[in-house]
């Protein structure tokens, strides 16, 4: 039930194994999590009896030195050691690489940045994956006058990780929660077992390689993370109900997990994530909707949300509908 004890008894028992955890500390912890263990010298000395070495890199490689986004970083990274207080407080300035707009100038300042830099560099970063909703269906209905629910071009992002695509016999080529894909091309369309799929040319923008797979479409319009446990349970058992006849109980499981419909991807849009799906990212343009910011605790939790949605962007920083007590 953890990774991090997995990786670290596999590490002790393997002869002439070392580890290097490198990460960033004001970046949002893992899901659920109030701290990063694995960067926490003290918790994994205390934890697992290690002796550890750490250090601390400094030299900034994403930003320009005189950069305004590396600025507001710095500043936030402050907050967190010095502590948040009642408000947290940003100073944007009038020219660079910063730029607090109003929703009503998010379209055309999008559709700038689509012409601009691409729509692979583009991204915007949503609070909540109810918010990241309502951004993806605004921005393929009102800037990029998509009327389809899936289309030739369309940008989306996997939501759980599947194995059924694999190439390598190691599987270390899975198709990652997370990870964005293109549709390159659209086949054929299913109504089965209560849900409905589609088959599809991908192209695994991060791997570097085209597959054909199949995918559930009905998490696109969900508001959660992915589809629920719920719904993955109704698929299971109406798919295991086509292998009720194999015998083999191994066998039968087996024939379930390779099922082309019980092992489609499961998939959202792409052109806004929240931050936990962005950490890790890189954008040259990157929109923070910032509206639902006044109605939450402005504490640490907050101020490492703002920190990791801010480090995402290279040259455009756009904060969407800042309120005005927090400028």
């Amino acid at each position: 039930g953890s990774l991090l004890n997995d990786l670290l008894s596999y590490v002790s028992n393997t002869d002439g194994c070392s580890l290097i955890f490198a990460g960033d500390v004001a970046q949002l912890p893992p899901v659920g999590s109030e701290v990063s263990p694995a960067l926490d010298a003290r918790v994994m000395g205390d934890a697992y009896g290690l002796h550890i070495y750490e250090c601390t890199l400094t030299e900034v490689v994403r930003q320009q030195e005189e950069s305004a986004i590396l600025s507001l970083a710095t500043s936030l990274r402050q907050l967190l050691t010095e502590g948040v207080g009642e408000k947290i407080k940003l100073r944007i300035p009038t020219v660079g690489d910063v730029s607090a707009i109003s929703g009503a100038e998010l379209i055309d300042a999008l559709d700038t940045s689509y012409r601009d830099v691409g729509l692979a560099d583009t991204i915007v970063v949503s609070y909540s994956n109810k918010r990241a909703l309502a951004y993806n269906l605004g921005i393929r209905g009102q800037v990029l006058y998509y009327e389809e629910e899936l289309v030739r071009g369309d940008r989306l992002v996997v939501t759980r990780n599947n194995y059924h695509y694999c190439e390598r016999k190691d599987k270390t080529d899975f198709v990652a929660n997370g990870e964005i894909v293109e549709v390159l091309r659209l086949g054929k369309q299913y109504a089965f077992y209560g849900f409905r799929f589609v088959d599809a040319t991908l192209a695994l923008v991060e791997q570097g390689r085209e597959i054909e797979a199949r995918l559930i479409l009905d998490g696109l319009t969900g508001e959660t993370a992915g589809l629920t446990s719920a719904q993955r349970q109704s698929l299971y058992e109406a798919v295991a109900e086509d292998y009720s006849s194999v015998e083999s109980l191994p066998a039968r499981r087996k024939a379930i997990r390779e099922d082309a419909f019980f092992s489609a991807l499961e998939v959202k849009y792409a052109y806004a994530v929240t931050c936990h799906k962005a950490q890790g990212g890189q954008w040259r343009h990157v929109y923070i909707d910032m509206g639902m910011l006044s109605y939450l605790p402005h504490d640490e939790q907050l101020c490492r949300w703002l920190y990791t949605a801010v480090t995402r962007a290279s040259e455009r920083l756009f904060l969407v509908n800042t309120p005005q007590d927090m400028l």
